[in-house]
């Protein structure tokens, strides 16, 4: 018998916890056209909308039983979970329904970072500690700081008014949508039995918040500029702008580890991973320039949270961050819809793509005949 373990097989079985979030809706949508059978574990089917394709389970994390139900047979078990004050708590009982039945590999989403009392840091530290010390293999992928945070300046670059705490200090900020491409690689994988790894994620390059002031500028054809703050001046703010206590501490800590310049490392493992390079900063901020243009919060659909044009095949050579390559050759391009957050979504373009038998039509978001990934963007929205 071979002590190696192959990569998912047809027919495998891969659970994914957080398909609903930043990086479990793109990693959902990327394995639709994988050789394996994918399992959404939420609290709430209801609200989960993915592709037809994955199934849809739901869970208890205060029930055992109902964690183990749902992972039994699955050769692989994706921890994508957002940060919540249940985080620790979540996670660690899903790796323990893991060794329950079986001791599926798992891919853990984490962060990288120093050792810190600071969330969500210290709840990844304690959630890493947790696996460790379990029998199973497991890949913890520690991802920079998400680029996507950057949608939160957005009304603020508008009106003039973006600033932090942030000071001078270096960010090697990541897309979430290459930290998705990552853990389909890791879920894909054949690996040696209890297998253990831990994969840095960043971009190519770090950045200093005035240095993305300096890439607006360039972008919106205007001067931005980085208000410095003090730590109290930025919570105080931060609270004034209707952030709860625990959101505004969350933000300022990660404007202390910023300065602190604690996330400037820069790795080459996404690119050795997925074959591409990382999605640089200024691409992401072309790709949501609207974001940036308009002093009213832009809010996108839950599932991705994003304001950007799809492309089929790529924008210099990468895959749709929707669904990949599911689309045919064409061009879609369609506003993120605001699935019931209200209030609309960004401005809509052209909603044109090219169907199976060829020959451009119009039609709105309902594509599910030429890409079931794209599902999660069929929803009703009204446009500025």
């Amino acid at each position: 018998m071979s002590s190696h373990v192959p990569a998912v097989s047809s027919g495998g079985r891969i659970a994914l916890a957080g398909a609903t979030g930043r990086i479990g809706s793109a990693l959902a949508a990327s394995l639709v056209a994988d050789p394996a059978s994918v399992v959404a574990l939420t609290r709430d089917p209801q609200t989960a909308r993915l592709a037809d394709t994955t199934a849809v389970v739901a869970v208890d994390f205060d029930q055992p039983g109902s964690l183990e139900a749902a992972l039994h047979g699955a050769q692989r078990l994706c921890i994508a979970h957002g940060t919540s004050l249940r985080q620790v708590r979540n996670e660690s009982a899903l790796i323990d329904a893991a060794v329950k039945v079986g001791g599926a590999h798992v891919v853990k989403v984490s962060s990288m970072g120093p050792p810190s009392t600071l969330p969500p840091f210290a709840w990844h530290i304690a959630i890493e500690a947790h696996v460790a010390k379990q029998p199973l293999g497991y890949t913890v992928l520690r991802p920079s700081a998400f680029v996507d945070i950057l949608h939160r300046a957005g009304s603020q670059v508008a009106a003039g008014t973006w600033g932090g705490a942030a000071g001078e200090g270096l960010v090697t900020f990541i897309d979430t949508c290459d930290v998705a491409e990552v853990a389909r690689a890791a879920l894909l994988a054949a690996l040696e039995p209890g297998t253990q790894r831990v994969h840095h994620l960043t971009g190519s390059r770090s950045w200093s918040m005035p240095q993305i002031a300096e890439e607006l500028s360039r972008l919106l054809g205007r001067q931005i500029l980085y208000e410095h703050r003090t730590p109290a001046a930025q919570r105080e703010l931060l609270l004034r702008s209707g952030l709860n206590a625990f959101g505004a501490d969350l933000l300022l800590g990660l404007d202390t580890v910023f300065r602190a310049s604690a996330l400037a490392e820069t790795t080459s493992t996404v690119e050795e991973l997925t074959g591409h390079a990382p999605r640089s900063v200024p691409a992401w901020l072309a790709e949501n320039r609207d974001v940036f243009s308009t002093s009213e919060p832009v809010r996108a659909c839950r599932s991705h949270r994003r304001t950007v044009s799809l492309q089929p095949h790529s924008v210099a050579g990468r895959p749709c961050h929707a669904c990949r390559t599911h689309l045919p050759m064409g061009v879609v391009k369609a506003p993120w819809c605001n699935a019931g957050l209200s209030p609309a979504c960004v401005r809509p373009t052209a909603h044109q793509y090219v169907s199976k038998k060829g020959g451009f039509r119009d039609k709105s978001l309902s594509l599910p005949e030429l890409c079931p990934a794209f599902r999660l963007n069929t929803l009703p929205f009204t446009c500025r």
